[in-house]
C-alpha cells in the first residue's frame, strides 16, 4: 500500500506540473478544470498523510504557495463556468445577457493576468522535491500491516469529521466546508479501495458520494452565480438601470440554488447516519 501511495502522488504531481505548463499558454476551460482537479487530489493526499503523522508534517505549511496558485486558478474557473451557466439560462429564459457576459469576459481577462503574473510564477519542481521527501519519510516508517490499520483509522477520523459537520445546521458556509471535505474523503477512499477493494468499512458506495459531490458542485456554481450577478448589478448606475430579464435571472438562480440545497441535505444525512462496519 505504501508503494501504491507513493506512485499515486508521483503520478498526480507530474500530471499537475504538465497541466500547469499548458495552462500558462492555454486557459481553456477544460485545461484549467483538469489542473485544479489534480491540485485537489494532491491536497487531499497531503492531508491524509498529515493525519497519519500530524507531528511531523503540516499540509497547510507545505502547500502554502500551492494554495495561492489554486485560488488564482479557481478565480478563472469560476468565471468560465459562469459564462457557460449564463448561456444556458439565455436558452432557458429566452433572453440575452450580453452585458453580463461582457462583464464576465473582463473579469476573466483580469484573473488570467493575475494567474500569469511573472512575479508570482510557481515552481512545481521545487515543491515536488520537498513534498516527495516529506511523504516518503512518513510512509517508509510504516510496516505494511500496521499501515493498513493506521490508514483505516485515518478514514474513520475523516468520516467522523464529516458526520459532525452534517449533524449541525447546514448553513452556506458549512455546506462549503462539507463539500471540500467530502471531495477529499472521496478521492482518498477511491485510491485506498483500488488497492484494498475487499475491505470496505463504510456502509455506502463511492457512487453515492459521487452523486452528492455532483449536486454540491452544481449548488456551488449557483452560489458563485448569485454573487457575481449581484456584483454585476453593483456596476449599474441605479436600480432602475437593471432590466427585468436580469431580475428574472437573479430569481431563477436563487430558486435553483434553494431547490438544489433541499435535495442535498437529506442525501447527506441519509448516507452519513448509517452505522460503520466493525473493524
Amino acid at each position: 500500500m505504501t508503494d501504491h501511495l507513493k506512485q499515486y502522488f508521483n503520478k498526480q504531481y507530474l500530471r499537475f506540473a504538465n497541466l500547469y505548463k499548458e495552462c500558462q499558454e492555454n486557459y481553456d476551460i477544460e485545461v484549467v478544470h483538469d489542473m485544479r482537479l489534480c491540485m485537489k487530489k494532491i491536497k487531499a493526499f497531503l492531508l491524509f498523510i498529515e493525519t497519519i503523522e500530524p507531528n511531523s508534517i503540516s499540509a497547510k505549511t507545505l502547500l502554502l504557495n500551492f494554495k495561492k496558485l489554486y485560488k488564482k486558478a479557481g478565480a478563472i474557473r469560476d468565471i468560465q463556468m459562469q459564462k457557460v451557466i449564463a448561456l444556458q439560462f439565455e436558452k432557458e429564459l429566452d433572453s440575452a445577457f450580453i452585458d453580463y457576459i461582457n462583464y464576465l469576459n473582463k473579469k476573466e481577462k483580469k484573473a488570467i493576468k493575475t494567474f500569469g503574473n511573472k512575479k508570482s510564477i510557481y515552481d512545481p519542481e521545487q515543491d515536488y522535491s520537498h513534498l516527495k521527501e516529506k511523504i516518503n519519510k512518513v510512509l517508509d516508517k510504516q510496516s505494511e500491516d500496521d499501515f493498513l490499520k493506521i490508514g483505516e483509522s485515518c478514514f474513520l477520523k475523516k468520516h467522523e469529521e464529516l458526520k459532525k459537520l452534517i449533524k449541525g445546521k447546514l448553513t452556506t458556509k458549512r455546506m462549503h466546508t462539507v463539500r471540500i471535505k467530502l471531495k477529499q474523503f472521496s478521492y482518498m477512499l477511491k485510491l485506498w479501495q483500488s488497492k484494498e477493494s475487499d475491505r470496505n468499512i463504510f456502509p455506502f458506495e463511492r457512487t453515492e458520494l459521487q452523486e452528492i459531490e455532483s449536486k454540491l458542485g452544481s449548488w456551488h456554481d449557483l452560489v458563485v452565480a448569485q454573487t457575481l450577478l449581484y456584483n454585476f448589478f453593483d456596476t449599474a448606475p441605479n436600480e432602475e438601470a437593471i432590466s427585468l430579464h436580469y431580475a428574472l435571472l437573479a430569481l431563477k438562480i436563487r430558486n435553483n440554488r434553494a431547490l438544489m440545497l433541499k435535495e442535498i441535505k437529506p442525501l447527506l444525512k441519509q448516507v452519513f447516519n448509517r452505522e460503520i462496519v466493525s473493524l
